[in-house]
């Protein structure tokens, strides 16, 4: 018998033979901006590069309202939608902060310690 092990998001990547991700998911106008009031459900995303790694507890609402990669994770048949938890390697947490940052405020801003280098990799 096969195994029921269900396949994770990252294994969900184009082939060359494949269209792009973003061409692939046709998906109508989004509704508004999500909302406080509205569910409450968190995620976890696990981020970590070589030096680094950090836990980041986001609302699911808005990471997967601004993400359509975190939207087909959380809410498609992959283990991270049966966990509710991912892990993302190969990001410093700082880069990840930043965007959950802006998932929040939809302005982007830069910790005062924030490298060049960091700095490049978002820009």
């Amino acid at each position: 018998m096969g195994s029921s092990r269900k396949r994770s998001a990252s294994d969900d990547s184009p082939t060359p033979s494949e269209p792009e991700a973003s061409k692939r998911v046709q998906r109508s106008e989004k509704p508004s901006r999500p909302s406080f009031l509205g569910g409450k459900t968190m995620v976890t995303v696990n981020v970590s590069n070589d030096q680094d790694k950090d836990k980041f507890l986001v609302h699911k609402d808005f990471i997967c309202h601004y993400s359509p990669f975190f939207d087909a994770a959380f809410n498609g048949n992959f283990e991270e939608g049966e966990r509710q938890e991912m892990d993302f390697p190969g990001t410093k947490p700082v880069v990840f902060g930043i965007f959950v940052e802006w998932l929040y405020s939809q302005k982007v801003t830069c910790p005062l310690k924030t490298s060049t280098r960091t700095l490049s990799l978002i820009y």
